[in-house]
């Protein structure tokens, strides 16, 4: 894959060909406060993101305004070539339950390592079931395998105010019967002590389910989507 790797304090979009190869374009970004970290498979889509950044670098201060995050409610069936209308299909097909099969249509899918599987618990918080192996690339796989069994908003986090902004959503789906769907863009921070946060836009789907024994359960499904909102 070819690779990009630009400073937004010296970012010229006309100057730069953002032309993929044939496994596509990993555009890096760095920003003062965030490093923007995306692949991109179309050459309009990198080029339209580096005009985006440049017009962001003009306004003062280079900062995200007001949140580092922010949701925009969207269709869950609504199809707009992200993968979250097959997996409602399948979530309603095989009885809204996460069991074996469920989990097997995911990876048809192409998602099982995005999901996330939260069990609720007597004091109705939601604790850890499941974890698919593409989070270790976002967090680590230390944080996989210590997270298992505890509360997604327990102290110790990678990012506590990440888990923080999350946790109202997934309190309010799990509480619901309906699938609910965000376009987000979030300032996760990075692995290394030090180093400016990963810009990231991902396409979320929280679906109200159960598992095997009938526990409530929350599924949360992440796919990464390069461009799908503007930086702001």
């Amino acid at each position: 894959m070819r690779t990009l790797q630009l400073e937004l304090d010296t970012l010229d979009p006309e100057a730069v060909d953002p032309t993929p190869d044939a496994e596509g374009l990993r555009l890096i970004v760095r920003a003062p406060r965030w490093q923007l970290d995306e692949q991109h498979s179309d050459p309009e889509s990198a080029r339209q993101r580096l005009r985006e950044l440049a017009s962001y670098r003009e306004r003062a201060g280079n900062v995200v305004p007001l949140s580092a995050y922010s949701a925009l409610p969207f269709e869950p069936d609504r199809h707009d070539g992200g993968r979250a209308p097959d997996i409602v299909g399948a979530w309603d097909r095989l009885g809204r339950r996460f069991n074996g099969d469920f989990a097997a249509a995911l990876d048809d899918i192409g998602l099982l390592d995005r999901a996330i599987v939260l069990r609720q618990g007597a004091d109705a918080g939601l604790y850890y079931a499941f974890i698919g192996d593409g989070h270790s690339r976002r967090f680590g796989r230390q944080w996989v395998r210590r997270s298992l069994g505890r509360r997604h908003d327990a102290a110790g986090q990678h990012d506590e105010a990440y888990s923080d902004w999350c946790a109202p959503f997934y309190a309010s789906a799990v509480a619901g019967d309906e699938p609910r769907r965000h376009f987000v863009d979030a300032v996760i921070a990075s692995l290394h002590p030090g180093a400016p946060g990963v810009r990231v836009n991902y396409d979320r789907l929280l679906l109200p389910t159960s598992l095997a024994d009938g526990n409530p359960a929350l599924l949360v499904v992440s796919e990464v989507r390069p461009g799908l909102l503007p930086i702001r």
